[in-house]
């Protein structure tokens, strides 16, 4: 039997009724978009073609089963007259010759006879839409990246997974803590907006949407944040003449015995109330004041 990869490859060069099975299904699981039975394929690839052309679909990667197979595809897409299944419902005047490069995941199951019976199609349609300008320059601090850099990043990971140490192979990095978190930047271009502080403050950032504790700028590949250990030691208890400033004498071992000794407090014993006294009468030349002469007896007794 052929490998299923290769079969699936002939179905995107040529699609056609023979490579499906009756009840196969095509979704686009990104918009939601699904059709049924191998004649509604057909047509709707057939109407696809006249909306859009597909220059290069690039296999990345794939990973294959008895009866299934998962691939990473390259993707060129270039659109005539619409988004079709991609950005369907998007106006004309973002799309017109637009030609786009963006990853796309296929998962195909097929049936006993080798026949496709379901594909299912995801992208990442915020990179998408960012490829064709809806998403401006004020995303720019988003983190939706360029299509061909997450081809780039894919076709690297898959690369690296062949070339992985064998279990003899001594390693190479230093032995870590298993509780430190290693933090890679795989982010190799930075836009200038993020790379300098405008605000001069040491404390903000115009990276919005940045991991916790990223500078801005970081040379290093990686960052080693080591645990918190909590503190278990008590702190030593204080002197007596440390919370009470007082004279030398304060800090002596008698004035420490009798500091910490308990009091009692006298609560029979009560200080007396003091009693309001009357001011003496005012005489009348205190209330009338005028000479020496007007203070006399007789000066009195005539005003009488």
């Amino acid at each position: 039997m052929a490998s299923l990869k290769l079969v699936y490859q002939s179905y995107l060069a040529n699609p056609n009724a023979s490579a499906l099975s009756d009840n196969a299904s095509l979704n686009y699981i990104t918009t939601l978009t699904t059709i049924n039975t191998a004649a509604a394929i057909v047509k709707h690839n057939a109407a696809h073609r006249t909306i859009l052309k597909k220059k290069e679909e690039k296999v990345l990667s794939c990973i294959e089963g008895s009866d299934a197979v998962c691939l990473d595809i390259e993707t060129t897409l270039e659109f005539i007259s619409g988004g079709g299944a991609y950005l369907p419902g998007l106006d004309d005047n973002f799309l017109s010759d637009r030609v786009v490069t963006f990853p796309m995941v296929h998962m195909v199951h097929f049936d006993s006879s080798q026949k496709i019976q379901q594909i299912r199609l995801y992208w990442d349609q915020g990179s998408l839409l960012k490829h064709v300008d809806v998403i401006g320059g004020r995303a720019r601090n988003w983190p939706i990246h360029d299509g061909k850099d997450q081809a780039k990043l894919i076709a690297t990971s898959v690369a690296g997974t062949t070339q992985s140490a064998g279990p003899g192979r001594p390693s190479t990095q230093a032995a870590r803590d298993p509780d430190e978190v290693v933090i890679t930047n795989n982010n190799t271009t930075k836009p200038r907006s993020q790379s300098k502080n405008v605000t001069r403050d040491p404390h903000a950032s115009l990276s919005l949407f940045a991991p916790r504790g990223e500078k801005d700028e970081d040379s290093t590949p990686a960052k080693i944040i080591k645990p918190y250990a909590p503190a278990t030691a008590k702190p030593t208890p204080r002197e007596y003449h440390d919370l009470f400033v007082g004279n030398d004498s304060d800090a002596s071992p008698q004035a420490k015995a009798m500091a910490t000794s308990p009091k009692k407090e006298n609560v029979g014993t009560r200080a007396p109330k003091a009693q309001s006294a009357k001011p003496p009468p005012r005489d009348y030349h205190d209330l009338f004041v005028g000479n020496d002469s007007d203070a006399s007896p007789a000066h009195t007794k005539d005003v009488a």
